[in-house]
């Protein structure tokens, strides 16, 4: 495998288990955590969302 390859398995697969967390946590009757990048963008980088 190529290094690009390695990568975007890493972060598929890292993923994947995120939703299955996810899944379960919900399952479970808890909340699921903000944890993800996009969450992080928008509460501590709120000028990114501005109309250009």
């Amino acid at each position: 495998m190529s290094r690009a390859e390695i990568l975007q398995h890493l972060i598929i697969h890292g993923a994947y288990h995120r939703g299955n967390i996810g899944m379960l946590l919900n399952a479970c009757g808890l909340t699921r955590p903000n944890d993800t990048f996009t969450r992080f963008l928008h509460t501590y980088e709120p000028d990114r969302r501005q109309q250009r």
